[in-house]
């Protein structure tokens, strides 16, 4: 899609844009998060703590993509969110 088009849809405004997880992140995250409270509530806790890296990292990269969409949004000249006054 083109600069143009873009600003289009989004009428300038990055929040226009909503972005929902695949099903596939958030069943690996939450599956991740039950072990680990799984483990911990067994005594496992260096398990726990593993299961618990895990889930941080899988969440890091998600918010990495994250970052780096917004950057091309604001790239493409979307500077402003839905709450921002309008001058």
């Amino acid at each position: 899609m083109d600069n143009s088009t873009l600003l289009h849809l989004a009428h300038g405004y990055l929040a226009d844009f909503i972005w929902e997880a695949p099903a596939d992140f958030t069943a690996e995250h939450g599956q991740l998060s039950l072990a680990a409270i799984g483990a911990y509530q067994e005594g496992e806790f260096e398990a726990g703590q593993r299961f618990w890296r895990q889930s941080e990292a899988l969440w890091s990269r998600a918010w990495s993509a994250n970052i780096q969409a917004l950057g091309l949004l604001q790239a493409a000249g979307l500077t402003r969110f839905s709450g921002d006054p309008v001058p």
